[in-house]
């Protein structure tokens, strides 16, 4: 199970507090392995960010959950 937890940044409009959640079962995984994959997963969310900006245009009113 994984998933990302955007946040806006108190005091900051044009920032968002990004954190990762994963759930994994990382026996037998060698640690090298483990350390590439982990740093390669903060790159995931930058390629969204012109999604992202392109929906906060056209949503600027944050929907209700």
């Amino acid at each position: 199970m994984a998933g990302w937890l955007l946040e806006p940044v108190e005091g900051d409009p044009n920032s968002t507090a990004v954190t990762l959640l994963l759930e994994v079962d990382m026996q037998g995984i060698p640690q090298m392995a483990l350390n590439k994959a982990l740093k390669e997963q903060g790159k995931q969310i930058k390629p969204l960010k012109g999604a992202i900006t392109r929906y906060l245009k056209e949503n600027p009113e944050p929907p209700l959950l």
